[in-house]
């Protein structure tokens, strides 16, 4: 009698088989999701990143060409050339110089520019004229989220820059009659999962140029 050498699984290996099967295609799963999960959140850090790197290249370039030029509000009062509002928005507005003209219109190169915080978001606010009036434009654009604080502090003009001679009020009451621009302006950003970011921005205070067709205020 032929003996059949060629005996196939039993139904226990098979079994344990799927089993491990089952096992390293879980272990596998979770490997890949975990991939994904660090990809997406570093590329959202990423872009949170480029944001910040924008932002905080956007305030050097504003602040850094801050001119002493002030302007009329739409109740006719005089704003003063740098003004932090003293309300919870941390509102910093100021006029700034050196706006690009590339086609040489009949308009200023002076520009009204806010930086603002609201509702955790770093905002920059523009406006269309500098005299405003009930058809003056405003643009608002949003430059960081996950912002939870937005803090100014500004350094005299007439301070040495060594020294720790800082006020989180301008223009303070004692500079009324001579309001000089800050030297320079301090900002502190406290970004969600990212802590405190502080940049030192330096005022040239270059005098504003007039531009033909744009009368001073």
């Amino acid at each position: 009698m032929r003996t059949n050498k060629h005996r196939g699984f039993t139904l226990i290996e098979i079994l344990v088989a799927v089993f491990i099967v089952g096992i390293i295609s879980v272990v596998m799963l979770r490997g890949l999701e975990s991939a994904i999960t660090t990809k997406n959140h570093l590329e959202r850090n990423a872009i949170r990143l480029q944001n910040l790197e924008f932002a905080l290249t956007l305030l050097n370039s504003d602040i850094q060409n801050i001119v002493d030029q002030p302007i009329i509000g739409r109740d006719a009062a005089e704003m003063v050339p740098v003004f932090l509002h003293p309300d919870n928005s941390q509102l910093l507005e100021f006029t700034r110089g050196g706006v690009a003209n590339p086609l040489s219109a009949p308009r200023t190169t002076l520009l009204r520019v806010g930086y603002s915080w609201e509702g955790g978001k770093l905002i920059r606010t523009t406006w269309s004229t500098l005299n405003r009036t009930s058809d003056t434009q405003i643009y608002t654009r949003v430059l960081l989220t996950g912002v939870t604080r937005l803090q100014w502090r500004f350094l005299s003009g007439t301070t040495n820059f060594a020294a720790n001679n800082w006020t989180e009020v301008w223009p303070n009451a004692s500079m009324y009659g001579d309001m000089p621009l800050p030297r320079a302006v301090e900002v502190t950003l406290k970004i969600d999962s990212w802590g405190e970011v502080t940049r030192i921005f330096v005022v040239n205070a270059q005098n504003p140029s007039r531009q033909f067709g744009e009368p001073w205020l």
